[in-house]
């Protein structure tokens, strides 16, 4: 019975009910298509990013670290460039 229990839980957010993964087998969507989220949505800086995060405006895809996340891709370039402040 517990085998097939367990089979069907793929996460802790699985086995807490809060269906959060985890943040390196989360998929995120490309840091060219964030950071165009980040320019559309008039955010300019990081403290901007941080309030926008916190009032729960961002999609699931697109991570509230977006600096750890892209680093680890080394695809990172900057909070300016990601904010479309230098190309």
């Amino acid at each position: 019975m517990h085998s097939k229990f367990l089979d069907k839980i793929n996460c802790w957010g699985d086995w807490l009910g809060t269906n959060r993964v985890a943040d390196g087998k989360q998929e995120w969507i490309s840091y060219e298509k964030a950071r165009a989220y980040a320019i559309r949505n008039g955010i300019t800086s990081k403290s901007d990013w941080n309030t926008f995060k916190k009032n729960k405006n961002l999609p699931y895809n697109i991570p509230k670290n977006p600096y750890g996340v892209y680093k680890r891709k080394n695809e990172w370039k900057g909070w300016a460039h990601f904010f479309g402040k230098e190309d």
